[in-house]
């Protein structure tokens, strides 16, 4: 995949990453199944999560999974 990218071909690169990479580590969806994602890391151990919110209210979706995450 890097090789793919660093040779300038990123959208091959952007299709050779594995769904169950992008699953493994992202929170993309509806707020069912970020709510389960993120129970699913507690219940792993993970203690900390790095969230960069993507939306037109990234202040509030912010606010939402403190919330979802107490």
């Amino acid at each position: 995949i890097q090789d793919l990218y660093l040779d300038g071909k990123k959208d091959e690169a952007a299709a050779a990453i594995p769904d169950a990479l992008l699953d493994a580590l992202s929170l993309c969806g509806d707020e069912g199944y970020v709510r389960e994602r993120i129970q699913a890391f507690r219940d792993s151990g993970v203690t900390n999560l790095n969230i960069n919110p993507v939306g037109p209210d990234p202040v509030g979706l912010t606010a939402k999974i403190k919330e979802w995450a107490s």
